[in-house]
């Protein structure tokens, strides 16, 4: 799809009394079919909303296959280096972040294939941990691809022992944010 959807919340705390903003992406799937027009229409939007933090919430790719192509983990990291100047990228990983196609056996290469992505200035990605700062509490849950092609009753299990643990990790003097891509059976 080639538009931006853009809703506005106000959400207000009592201990920070400057504005925060952020703007949350989800799902880009970068691949062939996502064209360059598309990428900068995102950035022109981002541009003039100015957020002070960029949320990715997975699916940033469409299949690890596309940044085997040199050329377009060139073109993905130049994405992500505009989205950088812009403000602060903070991102998850999604199920398509984790997938090869035509493989049968999907493994989390994403990681360690986004090395040179990850050396971004400005740019974190998120795999079971948190990013603090002086505004800002934000845990990344990241699954792997078993979480959503593997067994149901595991997959909850999985997600709430996380949100146990995120939980305890709640910071009350900042704003708090869950990043996750699909929380499968959060209301199990």
């Amino acid at each position: 799809m080639n538009k931006v959807h853009i809703t506005n919340y106000n959400i207000y705390h009592t201990r920070i009394r400057k504005p925060v903003s952020f703007a949350i992406l989800s799902d880009i799937h970068f691949s062939y079919a996502v064209k360059d027009k598309k990428l900068n229409m995102i950035i022109n939007v981002l541009n003039k909303i100015k957020p002070n933090y960029i949320l990715i919430a997975g699916d940033i790719i469409d299949s690890l296959n596309m940044i085997d192509d040199s050329k377009e983990e060139k073109r993905l990291i130049s994405f992500i280096e505009k989205l950088t100047r812009i403000s602060r990228v903070i991102g998850v990983l999604g199920n398509h972040d984790l997938y090869r196609k035509n493989i049968k056996i999907q493994t989390n290469e994403y990681l360690t294939k986004l090395k040179n992505i990850k050396s971004v200035t400005n740019f974190v990605v998120l795999s079971n941990n948190s990013y603090d700062d002086e505004y800002v509490h934000i845990n990344g849950m990241s699954f792997d691809y078993n979480y959503y092609h593997g067994d149901e009753k595991l997959s909850k299990e999985k997600l709430h022992d996380n949100l146990k643990t995120l939980y305890k990790d709640v910071k009350k003097e900042k704003i708090n944010i869950l990043l996750t891509h699909s929380p499968n059976n959060l209301y199990d």
